[in-house]
């Protein structure tokens, strides 16, 4: 090991930074999968309410459930959701 990383052919290769270092964004779509099954896809149905706003529907789009982002957060990375305001801030660290 050199500092940290592996020494490969003369090259330091690093591991992988976790989630936590990185803040990886979230795909909703996968997070309502995640809690509901195949099928379901997120859906921005409350603009208004930023981040907070989305929805996990089915075809024919009739049923809405919440969308659990610390669910996906932590099935994933072992880490918690935040966001920065927006729709579309969602991460994991």
């Amino acid at each position: 090991m050199a500092a940290g990383g592996l020494l490969v052919g003369g090259a330091v290769v690093l591991p992988a930074t976790s989630a936590s270092a990185t803040g990886e964004t979230v795909s909703l779509n996968q997070a309502c999968i995640i809690s509901y099954g195949a099928g379901w896809a997120a859906r921005l149905v409350y603009p208004s309410q930023g981040a907070y706003g989305w929805r996990c529907l089915v075809p024919p789009y009739g049923v809405q459930r919440p969308v659990d982002v610390n669910g996906y957060c932590q099935y994933y990375y072992g880490e918690w959701a935040y966001n920065t305001g927006g729709a579309y801030s969602w991460y994991c660290a």
